[in-house]
């Protein structure tokens, strides 16, 4: 047993938060023989502290032991293996490995010894399918934000080492999930395969077939085995586990909620690493067909680097683009890539509150030229044209498109724009959404036909009377007639569609919260949140904005079919229920654009009744959008479906299921004008990390309450608790949770600090009365009292100041009161009889600044701070000075 102080074992998660010192366990592989070769194998840290952002360490209101132990590395011990690669955790892996690639064996090597990298990539593809397989059985996919995102960039990391140094088939990664689940989560006696001929002999047959998991238990199979069974494979989705008996009949049956399929598993796997090979080897042929363009002491242009990034079109990770770079010996502009960043943060910065962006537009003239040459109106159809693959995932269609028009910046109409130029862009079709209806434009980028390698990222669309423009920089030359192919940002297009999805969910459940009579009075939605404006006759409570939230779950968690369908408006007019948004879509017939003018009002009004002609401002065919029940259905006066769920018209893309939104959850509330509530929300990951910094407050706020109600022994541990208090409200104030919950801890919080305070001046005042009477007795009846004592803080010293005088009213009283670390505290009060030659805040400067230190307060009472290691000579200044006065 070794004894090591703070620097060696003690524990922090960063610069702020939990910590505390540890003791760590670690075992000597060489067995004492020779140098030791030490692996840690367990770490007990005591969260007793808590490093505030100042580097003080203040206790924890509630402290546990944080174990943390290393399986491989015990399971290392265990079989005598030197590293946990050699255990029977990863050699099946591994080997499955080394039979699905054509690399030479596994075979231990590390650093300078591993040339090629090629164990290194071994233990990479391992890990990280382990982390994979688990991660979505546990329902985290590979995603845009949050843990899906750290998942997705798992993914491609081992998507490339697999490839570039393994040298793996497609498909490669999906193949060694069943590996994983059999090392992981299967007893030693079972054996997982989708097919009876790949199980081991003498082992339980087990088919993994539609999410139907049967257990051929005709060999021996424990009660045990069983439970471990269930308990490992519990998730989210409900599926139905058969155990077999002999003859293959069931022996019973039992509903659960095992994890997906480790088909389902592969499956997503497999499509994540498909499209990334597409688009790495993209990248590749991008990188190498700039490289060439470029002098021999040139840096890599930002512009193309952002294209191949997350941020830009391709998904290739920043670092990925800057690794492969390097390999080719070439530095990227990395100060113009911090200028991309930091626009991109500043354009997320201004959505926050959405104002009309002062981009390319086209004026009067120029659209009365289009309609001089007989140029139709964008088609933008195509922007529908998306599908849901059998693994859950969308697939976006790419769209063939003619350049009809380019426009510069300042709108004038040329036949060509040159490689930097910043451009609008008019197409005969498109698949990109044009802002309009509350929903931001998509973003993506296009190529020319035959030129696949050159992207033309696209920052936004807009709707200028029936057309749409794009707005584009040109990494090279384009020119009217040019044929293009567009890809739509995908993340970001599907993000607008659960937002938007998420608007007609929360716009039907107000409704049934607050009454059919409740109108929206507009709304705005962005990949990051949703904004929308309710008509109400009060603020909503907390009950009423939980139980809006809990509408909306219910429907998410049914996984509706969200049905769309263009309909002759006169089949709209007379529907019961139906929410028409004259905001969301008022233009031309053919849907590419916004009537000229100011949008009707009032913005939303229910459809049971006919549509004055001054209102029938939507095109028509028109789009329904239909959640839970077919349009024709929905439409049917009869059947009342428009009053049991959101059908509303809608020109705005959406999920095809409620599912994939996952959750909503409501974050802000704020009073826009009497009788107009503006409601911000957040979805998908986002909404759920909000629940768990939401519960976590909530135990926060339940464990002071808990310390409150035990009551403190001292001011010390008072003051601590009311600051703590104070801590946590400042933390609900400002944290990202749901707002109800918000609400209530806020409520609780205020009750608590008024609690907190009370007994703090209640133990300030009765150590105040203590020392007071201490000091009566040190000191005789005179005009003058100038001496120490010790005080937790200046509030106390405040009070006995206070109490002296007021027992004493003829006296005039300083006291210091020496603090750790050479601070000294102050406070005087000034006989009334002695005022106003002589003033407590005079007393105070005076002694404090001979501290060094800083003084406030009256003519009467005051107080400072200080620091000094003579405390004689300050006693003696405030002597002087006081007697020098009276």
């Amino acid at each position: 047993m070794l004894s090591f102080g703070p620097q060696e074992n003690f524990w922090e998660m960063g610069d702020t938060g939990p910590c505390g010192p540890c003791t760590e366990i670690h075992y000597d592989l060489a067995g004492g023989v020779g140098a030791p070769q030490l692996v840690e194998l367990w770490n007990l840290v005591f969260m007793q502290h808590n490093r505030e952002a100042d580097g003080s360490l203040q206790p924890l209101p509630q402290r546990h032991v944080d174990t943390g132990m290393g399986l491989e590395r015990l399971l290392a011990v265990l079989q005598g293996r030197r590293s946990t690669y050699d255990t029977d955790l990863f050699s099946p892996l591994l080997n499955a490995i080394h039979q699905g690639c054509g690399a030479p064996p596994y075979s231990g090597r590390v650093g300078a010894a591993d040339e090629g990298h090629t164990d290194t990539a071994y233990r990479v593809v391992a890990d990280h399918i382990r982390t994979l397989s688990i991660c979505i059985a546990d329902g985290v996919a590979p995603g845009m934000s949050g843990a899906p995102l750290v998942l997705r960039r798992i993914l491609r990391r081992a998507v490339r080492f697999s490839t570039e140094l393994l040298r793996a088939p497609p498909g490669f990664l999906g193949s060694l999930v069943p590996v994983v689940v059999e090392t992981l989560i299967l007893p030693p006696s079972i054996s997982l395969s989708e097919s009876p001929r790949q199980v081991s002999p003498g082992r339980p047959r087990v088919e993994v077939q539609s999410g139907l998991v049967a257990f051929d238990t005709s060999s021996a199979l424990s009660a045990a085995s069983r439970e471990v069974l269930i308990q490992n494979c519990r998730g989210t989705q409900p599926r139905y586990w058969i155990w077999m008996g002999e003859g293959g009949a069931p022996s019973r049956e039992t509903q659960l909620q095992p994890c997906p399929a480790p088909i389902q598993i592969a499956s997503l796997v497999s499509e994540d690493e498909a499209a990334f090979l597409a688009s790495l080897q993209r990248g590749r042929r991008i990188i190498e067909r700039t490289l060439r363009r470029l002098g021999p002491s040139d840096v890599f242009p930002a512009e193309v680097a952002w294209s191949l990034s997350l941020s830009g079109n391709l998904g290739l990770p920043l670092d990925l683009v800057e690794l492969m770079l390097e390999e080719k010996g070439v530095q990227l502009d990395s100060a113009g890539l911090e200028r991309l960043a930091q626009e991109e943060a500043q354009h997320r910065a201004r959505q926050a509150e959405p104002v009309q962006e002062q981009g390319l537009r086209l004026d009067v003239h120029a659209l009365g030229e289009l309609q001089r040459q007989g140029v139709p109106p964008t088609d933008d159809s195509p922007k529908y044209n998306y599908s849901l693959r059998p693994s859950g995932g969308y697939e976006f269609g790419t769209c063939e498109a003619q350049v009809l028009q380019l426009y510069t910046e300042d709108g004038t109409a040329v036949a060509s724009v040159g490689e930097g130029q910043r451009c609008g862009l008019l197409l005969d079709k498109t698949n990109f959404y044009a802002e309009q209806g509350g929903q931001a434009s998509d973003r993506g980028y296009l190529v020319r036909v035959g030129l696949q390698d050159v992207l033309f990222p696209v920052a936004r669309a807009q709707v200028c009377g029936g057309f749409i423009l794009h707005e584009v920089a040109a990494p090279e030359c384009l020119k009217v007639g040019d044929q293009v192919q567009l890809h739509v940002d995908e993340a970001w297009r599907l993000s607008c569609m659960e937002k938007h999805t998420a608007v007609h969910l929360l716009n039907w459940a107000l409704r049934q919260t607050l009454g059919p009579g409740t109108e929206q009075r507009g709304s705005h939605l962005n990949p990051e949140w949703l904004r929308f404006d309710v008509a109400t006759q009060a603020p909503l409570t907390p009950e009423q904005l939980r139980a809006v939230e809990g509408t909306v779950q219910k429907a998410v968690g049914q996984d509706e079919a969200v049905y769309v369908e263009e309909v002759a408006l006169a089949r709209t007019a007379r529907v019961p229920g139906l929410r028409s948004l004259d905001e969301v879509h008022w233009g031309s017939p053919r849907g590419g654009g916004c009537l000229p003018g100011p949008p009707p009002s009032p913005p939303l009004r229910p459809l049971n009744r006919p549509v004055p002609s001054h209102c029938q401002v939507y095109p028509d065919p028109v789009r329904v959008v239909s959640v839970g029940v077919p349009v024709a259905q929905a439409l049917n006066p009869a059947s009342q479906a428009a009053l049991q769920t959101s059908v509303e018209l809608c020109c705005g893309t959406h999920l095809l299921r409620t599912g994939a939104l996952g959750d909503l959850v409501i974050i802000g509330e704020r009073q826009l004008a009497k009788g107009t509530t503006r409601l911000l929300a957040i979805t998908g990951e986002q909404a759920q990390q909000a629940r768990e910094v939401g519960q976590s407050l909530a135990q926060e706020v339940e464990a002071a309450a808990a310390r409150l109600s035990q009551g403190s022994r001292d001011v010390v541990e008072a003051q601590r608790l009311s600051k703590d208090m104070g801590r946590l409200t400042d933390a609900v104030d400002t944290a990202v949770m749901p707002q109800w919950q918000r609400r209530e801890l806020q409520a609780t919080l205020k009750a608590l600090r008024r609690r907190a305070n009370t007994a703090v001046r209640k133990l300030e005042m009765g150590q105040a009365a203590q020392k007071t009477q201490e000091l009566l007795q040190r000191h005789s009846e005179g005009p003058l009292i100038v001496d120490t004592v010790y005080a937790e803080s200046l509030s106390v010293l405040v009070k006995v100041v206070r109490q002296l005088c007021k027992q004493a009213p003829s006296t005039s009283v300083l006291l210091l009161s020496p603090q750790p670390l050479g601070q000294v505290l102050c406070a005087c009060q000034v006989a009334q009889s002695a005022t106003p030659a002589f003033t407590a805040e005079a007393w105070a400067l005076a002694v404090c600044s001979h501290m060094g230190g800083k003084a406030w307060g009256s003519r009467v009472v005051a107080q400072g701070t200080g620091s000094t290691a003579d405390l004689d000579a300050a006693l003696s200044t405030a002597r002087a000075y006081a007697l020098n006065k009276l």
